[in-house]
This record gives C-alpha cells, structure tokens and sequence, in this order.
C-alpha cells in the first residue's frame, strides 16, 4: 500500500457503471485504499469526511457530469489541490482538451490496463 507518513492514500473514483467500479477497485485495492461514488451527491458526501490523494472520475454521469464536477473542484480552496484524473470511453480530442481546461491532471481511456491506471496515480500522488 502506497501511504503518506504512515496511512494509506485514499483514491475516490466516480464512476456510475457498477462493473467499471468493481473493475477499478480490484485493479488498486492492493496499492489504495478505494471509495466509490456514483454521482455528484456521493462524492460531496465522501468529501466531508475524507482526504483523497486523487480522484478518478468518469465524465459521463448521471446529473452533474464529470467535467463540471472536476471544474467545480478545481474553483474550490479547500478541493483544488486534489488531483483528478479523468476516465472515459471517448478518446476524442475535444474530451482531452475540455479535460485540460477544467483542470484534469491527466486522462485514461477506457479499457485500461491495471500498470498505466497505476502508473497514472502514481504521478499525480508521488
């Protein structure tokens, strides 16, 4: 487990497919300790009583999508220095450029291999 002065680092991951979620848990529970949130309200609710190292955030989700909650987070002093990286199935140009300008520390496609969403956390978080 990869820690910071002794505890574990935490990793949110809002993602609203369940089976992409138990993907992702499984490919970091052994280095992260893992939350999931699958929609806005889940992760202001996590927020509240935790620090994440990073966050992975898909950007197709019910309500508020991930893009404007990456964008919302980065406009927030208490939020902002958390790293978030985006996940999704669109590989376009415009879904990587409109990650840059909200703030996105970077970007994986879906499917993704466990080493490059590792390498990835590794980093935002080292």
């Amino acid at each position: 487990m990869l820690t910071d002065q002794g505890k574990t680092l935490r990793v949110l991951v809002v993602e609203d497919d369940a089976f992409a979620a138990k993907i992702i848990v499984k490919a970091l529970e052994q280095t992260f300790s893992v939350q999931i949130a699958a929609e806005a309200p889940a992760l202001f609710e996590l927020l509240r009583g935790t620090k994440p190292a990073a966050i992975l955030m898909d950007i197709n989700l019910p309500g508020m999508d991930g893009l404007a909650l990456t964008e919302w987070l980065k406009a927030s002093p208490t939020f902002a220095h958390i790293p978030v990286i985006m996940l999704t199935g669109e590989a376009t140009r415009e879904s990587i450029e409109r990650s840059k300008a909200v703030g996105a520390a970077d970007f994986i496609v879906k499917p993704f291999s466990r080493d490059a969403l590792l390498a990835k956390l590794g980093r935002v978080v080292g």
